[in-house]
């Protein structure tokens, strides 16, 4: 897992990706129109260095979008290989798929909100799929863990004069691990869980340190 502060992770190689992946979705047959929303599509000064790759996808018919959202993951394999995937429904609005990419920060994700004219119920959704939001809040969690502690550290420095790298609470960090722990063992006989869980653990060997430092 790349850390945000190598070398290789600047906003220019996520435009990159964000841009590789609009085209791998563009020519797809069954897209209709592919929109790059969230932070990143917003005013430049927004997105950090947490910020993660929003796409709506909008499927032609006859496809629906629970069809799509069944080849979503397959579709940006083409991209770059895949570490890991989930996915979540919003009801009549769609579905949306999560993807982790090898090799890249992890909280560079892409989101792909998939609608179409034609929905699809899933009636299982939500009980085949469930096991993922732990991991989503998790992960979304340290995301805000991370960007809360790099404003009080950019604070201190204002004003204390301590400049250095983010300071993450020992406890805090370790709450987060035990969280973790916890969630990992409730899924552990879910197979398709292995990857993202993972992929949160190296998130955690890399920013919760034992000691309670982490860099942004």
């Amino acid at each position: 897992m790349r850390r945000l502060n190598d070398p290789d992770s600047n906003p220019a190689y996520r435009e990159a990706l964000a841009s590789r992946v609009h085209a791998v979705l563009a020519r797809d047959s069954r897209v209709a129109r592919v929109t790059r929303f969230g932070s990143l599509a917003a005013d430049p000064d927004i997105p950090d260095q947490y910020s993660d790759i929003d796409f709506e996808v909008f499927v032609a018919p006859p496809t629906s979008d629970l069809a799509f959202l069944g080849q979503a993951v397959a579709i940006l394999s083409e991209v770059a290989p895949v570490a890991a995937s989930a996915a979540t429904s919003l009801g009549a609005f769609g579905y949306v798929a999560h993807v982790w990419f090898e090799g890249m920060p992890p909280f560079w994700n892409v989101d792909i909100r998939c609608r179409a004219d034609c929905h699809q119920e899933a009636s299982d959704f939500g009980k085949a799929n469930g096991w993922s939001t732990g991991y989503r809040l998790w992960l979304l969690a340290v995301k805000k863990l991370l960007r809360t502690t790099a404003f009080i550290s950019e604070l201190r420095g204002n004003i204390a004069g301590e400049a250095g790298s983010v300071r993450i609470d020992p406890l805090l960090a370790q709450e987060m691990r035990d969280l973790l722990n916890q969630h990992c063992l409730a899924t552990t006989q879910i197979a398709e869980a292995t990857p993202l869980a993972l992929l949160c653990r190296s998130v955690a060997e890399a920013y919760l340190k034992s000691e309670g430092t982490a860099e942004g």
